[in-house]
């Protein structure tokens, strides 16, 4: 393994002490997503798929608790640690409690020589099914991706030191300019990029650090914060910034080295199948799946297809239904259809499950309500027990498939689809890549391990 160094910075621990301004500031300002699971001491930050970028800790002060590098994978981490030891730097390994705290797959933990709590992970989570939605009106989106959050000025007593250990993470970088202080001070602010693309711009996240005796004010983000001067979130764009290079290096996470964008529709057998197989696909080659649900016949239409159905072709759906079983046999899945084909409500169901991140719990429940018991998909009491089966209040589910909210959401999902040059289900994209049908999963499988044969 070549020498290990830190990725990206991938997170904050801030602690607040006036929790609903700092909510406030977070989405209406900064425009980030408020995500609070009913713990009292602590809310988070998101903007992106990530389940955070930011924790926020409810207690009686205002500072930065602790910072988190990422490292690309288990083995990683390990070296990163052992790194830090041999250059005598004090390491402990975060506790399962720690990580799952977190919501990582593992972390070390060290003091910077500032005083300030450092973090290097690995796996953080991702909720790919769980949309991002900023905390106010905007234009595009938060530049993440392998950029992580953005950067930070860590205040610093120690240049030398500081410059040392950060150094030892894996970052580079120099004093680039001298700044005169009133008082006969002079910052100096390092900057250090977690890598250079070798296009005249830094890709990564990057810290600033500061010598102490140089910052009298704190500014940004971390108003009055001792430890951190300021935070600035990655851009908010309407487009990629063409600027940043484009080699990027796909690294594990809970649930994604990539993204396959799956687009299915519960009237259709085929995407049923495909779902039956596309999970243990995409998770072996460390892939996630985006479920897109879109009304079938509606796509068929826009795509300029105005033929009959197959159920109107009885030599073809006799044909297909041999086809089916065969595909059945071969995944040692049961096949029965459902006895309606009016979806819609059962599809709007996945918003609902997305936001509760169990998308692909409710795609394989629903799927197997459909066509493994052959039930009516449109049937109000079939969607409540399928609530039932996701542990999910019944009348609010059934709410929501029937709300204008889920059926506008629906619509967008439909023209995003038609935008994307969906036609059939199921379909499978990643990037500008397509692959239509059960029957092209082998297709999928052979790009993903040219993929994975090129990382390695």
């Amino acid at each position: 393994m070549s020498e290990v160094k830190v990725t990206e910075l991938g997170y904050l621990g801030l602690s607040v002490s006036n929790a609903a301004a700092w909510k406030q500031y977070a989405a209406e300002v900064v425009g980030m997503q408020v995500v609070d699971e009913g713990e009292s001491d602590r809310f988070y930050l998101r903007m992106d798929l990530w389940h955070h970028r930011i924790v926020a800790h409810v207690g009686e002060t205002d500072d930065l608790e602790y910072i988190g590098w990422r490292v690309a994978g288990p083995d990683e981490l390990e070296a990163m640690a052992q790194k830090m030891r041999d250059a005598g730097y004090e390491v402990s390994a975060g506790t399962e409690e720690e990580a799952k705290e977190r919501h990582v797959l593992g972390l070390i933990k060290l003091m910077d020589p500032g005083g300030i709590p450092t973090e290097v992970f690995w796996g953080p989570r991702v909720d790919a099914g769980k949309p991002f939605h900023p905390g106010r009106p905007m234009y595009g989106k938060f530049v993440t991706l392998d950029e992580g959050i953005g950067h930070c000025i860590l205040r610093q007593s120690d240049d030398e030191a500081a410059y040392k250990f950060y150094r030892a993470l894996g970052l580079r970088g120099s004093v680039e300019y001298k700044l005169p202080l009133p008082g006969g001070m002079t910052a100096k602010p390092t900057f250090m990029p977690t890598l250079q693309a070798g296009c005249g711009n830094s890709v990564g996240a990057q810290p600033r650090l500061r010598h102490s005796r140089s910052i009298t004010t704190a500014t940004s983000l971390a108003m009055a914060m001792k430890r951190l001067a300021t935070v600035w979130i990655s851009n908010w764009t309407a487009e990629p910034n063409k600027s940043l290079c484009r080699a990027r290096k796909r690294m594990p996470m809970n649930v994604e080295n990539g993204m396959i964008d799956f687009y299915f529709d519960f009237m259709s057998p085929f995407a049923y199948l495909a779902q039956r197989r596309l999970p243990e696909l995409a998770a072996r080659y460390g892939y996630g799946i985006v479920y897109k649900p879109f009304d079938l016949p509606l796509a068929k239409k826009a795509a300029g297809n105005f033929g009959p159905s197959n159920r109107e072709v009885p030599a073809k759906l006799r044909y297909l239904t041999a086809d089916m079983n065969r595909w059945a046999a071969r995944y040692g899945v049961p096949l029965k259809f459902s006895s309606s084909f009016a979806s819609q409500r059962m599809n709007i169901g996945t918003f609902y499950a997305q936001e509760r991140n169990k998308a692909q719990d409710y795609v394989t429940a629903a799927y197997g309500r459909a066509w493994s018991s052959g039930d009516d998909m449109s049937d109000t009491e079939v969607l409540a027990g399928l609530a039932r089966e996701m542990k999910w209040d019944e009348s609010e589910f059934v709410d929501f498939i029937d709300s204008p909210e889920g059926v506008k959401r629906f619509e967008a999902a439909n023209l995003e689809a038609h935008s994307r040059g969906v036609f059939g289900a199921p379909t499978m994209l990643i990037g500008d890549d397509m692959w239509w049908g059960n029957d092209r999963l082998d297709f999928l499988e052979e790009f993903l391990k040219q993929k994975s044969d090129k990382a390695a």
